[in-house]
């Protein structure tokens, strides 16, 4: 007779091999995106020498390291991206049905599974966003609608269970996105250019129909917090990441040299989304701790 042990390390060792084969797929988003390529055609190719990638050296994680990290017929080097992404997703994966499974439900029940699905999905849309917005300083709509419908179905499905409900997810939508809409038309406004972007807002309020609004204000408090100091190490470390200049006038140019030279921290462009997924993870795993810890902060 198999035991439960034996079952649920199978059961893990499937929800990794799931997470790696959707992080190949995470790849192809990734590079697709930004770029405005159908996710679709052309198969998967060498970006370099247009050979097909046939399947034996697709193998999410394995085909990188038997290939030595380049490609089969021209030698480029692949990005190490490919696989790091590929196993972020098998971890978030494992991690989402351990998070399930251990939290909520018994093993095999139907529940741990959609539970897991939703769980994933939504961090899943994280890791896209995340590796887009720190490669393009953008951020991609199809990981947010993922994301956003996620975040719905969980508390449409286990409200009762989480104390959470559909309302709590609506009303999360407009306490992620408002308050950050209205942070960015003011900055635009005040400083003639843009700080916190438009995609921000969206990660917010996907953000928000997850978790609820009730965690909102943690997640802004995380994510500033994580971000700045994020920027203040990259600063030290010499880094000087600006915002582009292209589509500038020359008097729109100069002014953004002066501002440069006086302020060159707060004129560093850091890509925000990356510390709103982070923090959004972080109340996921953590939120019972969070809880507990507010609770004993403002004596409630």
């Amino acid at each position: 007779m198999i035991s439960g042990k034996t079952i649920e390390i199978t059961l893990k060792v499937f929800a990794f091999i799931i997470g790696a084969i959707f992080g190949s797929f995470g790849n192809v988003l990734i590079f697709r995106l930004p770029r405005g390529m159908s996710i679709v055609k052309p198969p998967s190719h060498c970006p370099v020498c247009n050979n097909r990638i046939a399947w034996y050296d697709n193998i999410p994680i394995l085909s990188y390291l038997f290939l030595g990290g380049k490609c089969r017929h021209c030698h480029t080097p692949i990005s190490i991206r490919y696989p790091v992404v590929e196993l972020l997703a098998a971890v978030l994966s494992v991690v989402a049905f351990v998070h399930a499974k251990a939290g909520y439900w018994p093993l095999l029940s139907q529940e741990t599974a959609i539970l897991w699905l939703l769980e994933f999905a939504f961090f899943f849309a994280l890791l896209i966003i995340t590796f887009v917005d720190f490669e393009h300083m953008e951020v991609p709509y199809l990981p947010v609608l993922i994301g956003t419908l996620a975040g719905i179905g969980l508390n449409l499905a286990f409200g009762p269970y989480l104390h959470t409900s559909w309302l709590d997810s609506a009303i999360g939508i407009a306490a992620g996105a408002v308050p950050a809409l209205l942070v960015v038309l003011t900055y635009r406004y005040a400083f003639k250019r843009e700080g916190m972007g438009m995609g921000d807002v969206l990660i917010l309020g996907m953000i928000g129909a997850f978790v609820g609004y009730k965690a909102m204000p943690l997640i802004y408090f995380l994510s500033s917090l994580q971000g700045l100091a994020a920027a203040l190490i990259y600063y030290l470390a010499g880094g000087r990441t600006t915002y582009p200049t292209d589509d500038l006038d020359d008097n729109e140019r100069q002014k953004y040299k002066e501002d440069k030279e006086a302020h060159p921290i707060r004129m560093m462009a850091v890509p925000f989304g990356p510390f709103l997924a982070l923090s959004a993870l972080e109340w996921v795993m953590f939120r019972e701790y969070f809880v507990k810890m507010i609770n004993i902060v403002f004596g409630l």
